[in-house]
């Protein structure tokens, strides 16, 4: 973990390098989940990306669109593929009704 309590990300984040648009001139780390408690936890299993402010605006502008369904949907991926077991993702991220965590 670096300083701010980020693990490695294990989906594609590079400074200067959005993960929908590409290279640019600024970018911001994203934690693809959020909410109470799953902050940390994208920032532990590296779940995060690298946005330029217009894609990581419209992420947070539009929480349901399709570049946060995108994110939540890569991350599941990545995190499965990484962890090797879909039953722990539902463990660690899926509590409630949680419907954009629920994307098959």
């Amino acid at each position: 973990m670096d300083k701010n309590n980020y693990s490695p990300s294990i989906l594609h984040a590079e400074d200067g390098v959005c993960y929908f648009c590409g290279p640019c001139l600024q970018t911001a780390r994203h934690e693809v989940f959020y909410g109470t408690g799953a902050r940390t936890l994208s920032k532990r299993y590296g779940l995060w990306v690298t946005l330029c402010p217009s894609c990581h605006a419209d992420v947070h502008d539009h929480p349901d669109g399709a570049h946060a369904r995108q994110l939540w949907r890569d991350g599941k991926l990545a995190f499965i593929k990484h962890i090797n077991c879909e039953d722990e993702f539902n463990r660690i991220f899926v509590k409630g009704n949680i419907k954009h965590w629920e994307i098959k």
